[in-house]
């Protein structure tokens, strides 16, 4: 599996690899991860969960193009059978694509398309994908994790529905065992906004709906879970609208998954506030642990509205509306709905994995 990032780093795509991968390890594949890493300090070689992890440098080091050079000499020295790509969000893909074209062995392509903070990447998206039509036609597969990937990817490139495999993330329920992270037990209702530190997440507008809520509830607190580039921002926020003593930052290290439980379920509500998301991995954790979820509208979290398993609030939606949203949120429960579990994601995996495969080896018969 090549991905841009992977642990400690914490995200989506980081959590679907770590999962999938110690689990197809544990059927028996020889699964290995190849990733990079941009601060150039992690350790090179290394495993993560029983699976082997290879960390190439990428640069430069503070944005998030994550160009690889020496991708090429890992992939042939890993000497793979199959490559599956994760994620096209950074140049790793187009490398690890081109790379697995040169080295003649089959690649599938999972998309894990994502937000940005930046208004200009957003509106050049389209090019990105465009550019990658290419090689992306060249895929043995083509895995969406949503319903809207399969929308957006099918008007971008061209393809219809059935060019696509639809494999969602996965849940496992949470279970909390490790102490709270110092949470004030007064602090109630409690709203958990939670993910990478991007204002794209939409954690400000959390923050920004937290004076309208302590007018009806005056113990409400937001613990906002996560690290990133956005935290001064949202720091500054809290102390602009005299909120500082209710907004709590935490982290969790991506591991630590018994704390994050322990953190949703004592929770009133997780809001997920996000302009994009392919899915919404989060949610999807927060609904097993029983916790009632408010979403943005919009994107993959659409169809987890649609579903009734969320309530949702638009992007444009002023600060007393979203409050209301998270105060009408709390003491339900979300329905008890079927959730799409891990072993299901990585089942689907296996069966492209032999279809492609199976395909290969048939072609090398005939020739």
């Amino acid at each position: 599996m090549v991905t841009p990032q992977y642990f400690p780093h914490v995200g989506g795509v980081e959590t679907h690899v770590y999962e999938t991968s110690r689990r197809l390890r544990g059927r028996g594949l020889d699964v290995r991860i190849l990733t990079t890493d941009p601060s150039h300090t992690l350790d090179r070689h290394e495993r993560v969960a029983g699976v082997p992890v290879t960390r190439v440098p990428s640069y430069p080091s503070h944005r998030d193009w994550m160009l690889a050079p020496h991708l090429l000499s890992e992939m042939r020295a890993l000497d793979p059978d199959l490559v599956h790509v994760q994620s096209i969000a950074t140049a790793v893909a187009p490398e690890a694509m081109l790379t697995a074209l040169s080295l003649h062995v089959p690649f599938i392509v999972t998309f894990h398309s994502g937000g940005h903070s930046s208004l200009m990447r957003r509106k050049l998206r389209w090019l990105q994908w465009l550019s990658l039509r290419p090689l992306l036609s060249r895929s043995s597969a083509l895995v969406a994790v949503s319903e809207f990937e399969t929308r957006m990817f099918g008007r971008w490139l061209h393809r219809s529905r059935s060019a696509f495999d639809l494999i969602p993330n996965g849940v496992e329920p949470l279970a909390a065992g490790e102490p709270l992270l110092d949470i004030p037990t007064d602090l109630d209702p409690l709203v958990l906004t939670i993910g990478r530190l991007e204002k794209y997440k939409g954690h400000h507008r959390v923050v920004k709906a937290l004076p309208a809520i302590l007018a009806e509830r005056p113990s409400a607190g937001v613990v906002v879970v996560g690290k990133g580039p956005y935290e001064r921002a949202l720091r500054d926020l809290a102390i602009k609208l005299n909120v500082t003593d209710r907004v709590l930052f935490r982290y969790v290290e991506p591991s630590h998954r018994a704390t994050l439980a322990a953190l949703m379920q004592r929770a009133s509500v997780v809001a997920m506030l996000s302009q994009y998301e392919s899915q919404g991995l989060v949610v999807l954790e927060a609904l097993s642990t029983g916790v009632p979820v408010v979403t943005g509208q919009g994107s993959g979290l659409a169809e987890l509205q649609d579903a009734g398993m969320t309530t949702s609030v638009p992007w444009s939606a002023p600060a007393d509306v979203v409050a209301r949203a998270i105060l009408a949120a709390v003491g339900t429960r979300p329905p008890n709905v079927a959730l799409p579990q891990w072993d299901d994601c990585v089942a689907g995996l296996v069966g492209i994995y032999d279809r492609v495969l199976e395909g290969r080896h048939a072609g090398t018969e005939r020739n």
